[in-house]
């Protein structure tokens, strides 16, 4: 082999390791040079080349302790709905006993300075072993109200700005919406404030990188001890800098993780405006090296000092610069009053060119920084509270937040940011340049290629072009489709699915006993040249009583009924060739009635394996749901995001991993493993 094509080999196991989280293991993958040179001429070489590769896999035990040096790494664990009751003296307990190694520690707070809490309330304290000495961080837990709805077993962090503490403005209001909606609430004291613990280095005091080690204590309590993932951050101010942040270089590195939804409530774009404000008010601010201002301080106003280099580290950081790299998948919310008086309005303007089509900008009018009226007794028709006179729209900041943060909303943005398929084929100059990785272009391709009002399809949709947890990498667009019955398909469908999709298989899921309905007459000859193999699995008996367990239960057992379905799926795409140019590649499709549960396991199994996010996966099961709102509310009254994701919690559980399925159940070699990822990650 060249060295060019060595540095390539390395280069791209360098990326396949990386690809160690949570949810997935290393993703062992092969060069497309290796690819390339896989016929039967070469086929000797190329099997040794894999030997060699899978002699260096080191088992789970193995990886795991060298991950787990700098990040956490557990099982699974059953939801802390299963261990925390509706008595307020039960403890959160870790039920895990053979977690290799517990970063975060947690107790309760016994003699709380906070007002009284609800039955879903908890003051604990936070401590991680590496950034905490004392206490930790005081915080309050709420849990999901499940009187009012179903636990979503989602997180929300909610964040203060400078000199704030965890009951701080609207902090205690969005609580109260958003944990009766379904979510766990997590709201905190950030170190040297509130009722947490001194700040690590008391002449520096509260840094920007305090604040990221703090979040990155609470980003844990939620992973590894409630065992859900953190959803959302809701910051204010000064916080909103910390939340990018802690993101872009904390979460995107360390953990190769993201949060989907940012809010950043009134928060400081460009650092200069507040050292010309601290200037303006504190002219000795350089010479006595920082400042005195008041704060609550163990539920009293107190005097504090602020260091120069607190300051200093928020002033220093160029926003556009730092955060420009965060996470595609992330969407943001903005929200400023248009009386803002703290910093300029600009900043709500340049957040929304930085994030572009991600961002969702929110002006509120007469509403000023901490989101109350400027004007006493002013007008108020929509009936908000008062505050000291003054009108409170933290009500409505709430309100705003709730709506953005729903499934439907989440939903509907990720239809929008996934309406193409991401980088989906590279377009080389000719054979020769594929070898030699010179690629013209990239070109993407519909989501939706064959709109209903054409083809008469429902539901025809690409299910590829999703990121991996390895950014670096994307799934093959153009190659995996899904859809609901073509019985009724038309011509133009029809000439979508030769031409368009260069289908060359079509697999059709039907029950055992049951006639195929899902085709139309003659289909052989309106589909030839196209394979139609239909796939019989044992039929599930449906639920009388539809709750999220009961159909856990009944979605599940038809996963487990699809093992032979799926083995000759994955025969099938084994022994699919890698095209290199452009409009050579065939493409398979899956057809289900409704093109829902059967094709989405299906799809679940497949991206799944090819290292896509959880998150990621749940989102595009919700898409069939998100299509069909208008047309068949029923059927999609339950929350499919919540379904999907305990469907993947008990794989993980019976199986271990999605490798571990796919070798002991599918029979899948190692080898295979890694061909199959070659194949359709780009």
């Amino acid at each position: 082999m060249s060295r060019s094509n060595s540095q390539a080999v390395e280069s791209d196991s360098d990326s396949s390791n990386s690809l160690n989280s949570r949810y997935a293991s290393p993703l062992l993958s092969i060069s497309p040079n290796e690819v390339l040179e896989y016929d039967e001429k070469h086929a000797d070489s190329f099997n040794s080349t894999l030997d060699e590769k899978i002699t260096k896999i080191k088992t789970n035990d193995e990886r795991h302790q060298e991950f787990i040096r700098s990040i956490p790494f557990q099982k699974r664990r059953s939801s802390i709905t299963a261990t925390i009751k509706k008595k307020k003296n039960v403890e959160i307990t870790n039920i895990v006993e053979d977690f290799k190694q517990d970063l975060i520690e947690y107790k309760p707070n016994d003699d709380p300075v906070e007002k009284e809490l609800s039955d879903c309330q908890h003051s604990i304290f936070i401590k991680h072993k590496h950034y905490h000495k004392q206490n930790g961080i005081s915080a309050i837990l709420s849990r999901p109200d499940e009187s009012k709805s179903i636990n979503l077993q989602k997180g929300i962090l909610l964040l203060h700005g400078h000199c704030g503490h965890k009951n701080y403005i609207n902090l205690p209001i969005i609580d109260d919406l958003l944990h009766k909606k379904g979510y766990y609430i997590l709201r905190v004291d950030f170190r040297g404030l509130g009722n947490s613990e001194e700040n690590k280095t008391p002449e520096e005091g509260r840094t920007l990188q305090q604040d990221v080690e703090d979040i990155e204590t609470c980003y844990l309590f939620f992973r590894d001890i409630v065992n859900i993932k953190l959803d959302t951050i809701i910051a204010h101010s000064r916080a909103v800098v910390s939340m990018f942040e802690f993101h872009v270089h904390c979460l995107q590195r360390k953990y190769m993780d993201f949060v989907p939804n940012l809010i950043n409530c009134s928060g400081r774009f460009d650092g200069i405006g507040l050292k010309h404000k601290i200037m303006k008010n504190f002219p000795n601010w350089e010479k006595d090296k920082g400042y005195y201002t008041n704060t609550f301080r163990y539920g009293k106003l107190q005097k504090i000092f602020i260091p120069i280099r607190e300051s200093m580290s928020v002033i220093e950081v160029d926003t556009k610069e730092r955060f420009k790299t965060l996470d595609q998948r992330c969407s943001v919310l903005s929200i400023y009053g248009c009386k803002e008086q703290v910093m300029p309005l600009s900043a709500a303007t340049k957040f929304d060119i930085l994030f572009q089509s991600r961002h969702k900008l929110i002006l509120i009018d007469d509403a000023d920084h901490n989101f109350f009226g400027v004007i006493d007794n002013d007008r108020n028709p929509l009936n908000l509270p008062l505050k000291r006179g003054k009108i409170n729209y933290n009500f409505l900041v709430g309100k705003h937040i709730e709506k953005y943060v729903s499934l439907d909303q989440k939903v509907s943005r990720f239809a929008v940011f996934n309406n193409t398929t991401n980088c989906t084929r590279i377009k080389y100059y000719n054979e020769e340049d594929a070898v030699r990785g010179r690629q013209n272009k990239v070109l993407t391709y519909p989501r939706w290629p064959g709109p209903f009002a054409i083809s008469n399809i429902k539901n025809l949709r690409d299910f590829g072009g999703y990121t991996t947890l390895n950014e670096k990498l994307d799934t093959k667009g153009g190659v995996f489709f899904k859809s609901a019955s073509l019985r009724d398909i038309s011509l133009e469908g029809v000439l979508i699915l030769k031409n368009v999709l260069r289908l060359d298989k079509i697999y059709v899921f039907i029950e055992e006993n049951d006639e195929c309905e899902l085709l139309p007459e003659n289909y052989e000859a309106i589909f030839t040249p196209i394979s139609i193999d239909f796939l019989k699995i044992d039929s599930v008996d449906e639920v009388e009583e539809k709750t999220y367990d009961t159909l856990t239960n009944r979605y599940y057992d038809i996963f487990l009924n699809m093992k032979d379905s799926l083995r000759r799926v994955f025969n099938y795409l084994l022994l699919q060739k890698r095209r290199t140019l452009v409009g050579e590649e065939s493409s398979v499709l899956f057809v289900s009635k409704n093109g829902h549960w059967k094709t989405s396991l299906i799809s679940m199994m497949l991206l799944k394996l090819l290292g896509v996010d959880e998150y990621t996966i749940c989102m595009e099961h919700c898409l069939t749901g998100w299509i069909f709102k208008n047309s068949d509310q029923k059927r999609f009254e339950m929350n499919d995001f919540l379904l999907m994701m305990k469907i993947n919690e008990r794989i993980d559980k019976d199986f271990g991993s999605i490798e571990d399925y796919a070798m002991n159940e599918l029979g899948l070699s190692m080898k295979e493993i890694m061909l199959f990822r070659s194949k359709f990650l780009i």
